[in-house]
């Protein structure tokens, strides 16, 4: 039995968790519910620990930022998904996958014990920004990541996070402002483009 809409937004933005009030209910709203052979394949984190004092920002293309999410929730993270775009069969973002995760990945998660003090793994599509101009007809879905998407880093030190790993092959022209306000701040930022390389010094 698949869950509701709420009670799968409930699943991955619980109550018990700080980090809840940043993810972002729109893919909820819209989300493909009758899947069948949609079963997520959880990767490994590598090299990506259980550190209380680190933050993860994940950043990766399509489907590959929500499998990671669902990967560190097994290792101590709490996943906050950021997904700020619609699902439409017109789209110009595919967001479809990451909506079918969303839903299989609920189930997954419900067998999961996170601590209510877990650090936050953010979770965005990297392709957010699309390649396609705008078109009559299509849904212009595309989306960037801004401040007010993310913790303050007031917040985020005061939760005793001193450490922000980025986990994308770059760093994006939207995301940057975000990081360069945490490191302005004094958090350390670390990054790597696969969880299984080592997070290098930004």
């Amino acid at each position: 039995m698949w869950l509701s809409r709420e009670e799968t937004f409930a699943t991955w933005a619980p109550s018990r968790s700080r980090w809840s009030v940043w993810a972002k209910p729109v893919l909820f709203a819209n989300a493909v519910w009758e899947v069948s052979g949609q079963n997520p394949t959880i990767p490994d984190p590598g090299l990506l620990p259980h550190l209380r004092d680190t933050a993860l920002v994940i950043d990766l293309p399509g489907s590959d930022s929500i499998l990671l999410g669902l990967a560190l929730a097994k290792a101590g993270f709490q996943p906050v998904p950021l997904y700020n775009a619609a699902d439409d069969p017109a789209e110009l973002v595919d967001m479809s996958r990451i909506s079918r995760f969303l839903v299989s990945g609920a189930k997954f998660l419900q067998g999961v014990t996170i601590r209510e003090d877990a650090p936050p793994a953010f979770l965005m599509n990297s392709e957010r920004k699309g390649n396609a101009v705008s078109v009559p007809g299509r849904c212009d879905n595309r989306w960037c990541i801004v401040p007010q998407d993310m913790p303050s880093a007031d917040f985020l030190k005061a939760a005793g996070i001193r450490k922000v790993v980025l986990v994308s092959d770059k760093v994006r022209d939207d995301l940057a402002h975000v990081l360069f306000r945490y490191q302005e701040a004094g958090l350390e930022l670390r990054r790597t483009p696969a969880p299984g390389e080592n997070p290098v010094k930004m």
